[in-house]
């Protein structure tokens, strides 16, 4: 898969790839995302996303040729896997530069998908911080704040949804299983 940017952006802000030659480790890793994970285990599809939020816009077109919807009905899932990645983005070392988001998409038996997406835990001197819902009720009271209700969306859009702590690092997985609509294609 290659860089959303193209590889003549890339080798203008970056270097070319072969002239790097041991440089900068965050231009080697940037140059490789988003980069596939293999997996032994059917029915799961795994990228590794780099720090900048047009990897975003990129994880959500890879889950949607992953999940084998029509664009009109993968909505629900794009929208959570946006909000999630996003969440990585903004409140974890994910988002600094060198930062890096897991994202595994998994087509459950049941006509479903499982979206989860790892963090690379907090931000430095910061404590790690664990996915809260901003209300138990998404049109409770007046809002009128411009972020802070992806987690209500997700809760909304999603049959079932949570987190625990990686068990490889500092980092948080988040996930949420979304049905799939209409029949398997």
């Amino acid at each position: 898969m290659s860089h959303p940017r193209g590889p003549s952006r890339l080798c203008a802000e970056y270097g070319n790839p072969q002239e790097l030659n041991g440089g900068n480790a965050d231009q080697r890793r940037l140059l490789t995302l988003p980069r596939r994970i293999p997996s032994t285990v059917a029915d799961v599809h795994s990228v590794l996303f780099g720090p900048e939020p047009d990897q975003i816009r990129t994880a959500r077109s890879w889950a949607w040729r992953s999940s084998g919807l029509g664009y009109d009905h993968a909505d629900s899932l794009l929208l959570v896997l946006s909000e999630l990645h996003t969440n990585a983005f903004r409140h974890t070392a994910s988002g600094l530069p060198g930062g890096t988001v897991r994202v595994d998409l998994e087509r459950l038996p049941d006509r479903g998908f499982r979206v989860s997406v790892t963090d690379q835990g907090p931000r430095p001197g910061a404590a790690t911080t664990v996915p809260t819902p901003a209300s138990a009720d998404l049109f409770a009271g007046l809002v009128t704040e411009e972020s802070g209700r992806g987690l209500d969306l997700v809760a909304a859009l999603s049959r079932d949804w949570g987190w625990h702590r990686d068990d490889s690092g500092p980092g948080v997985t988040v996930w949420a299983e979304v049905d799939r609509p209409g029949r398997w294609g």
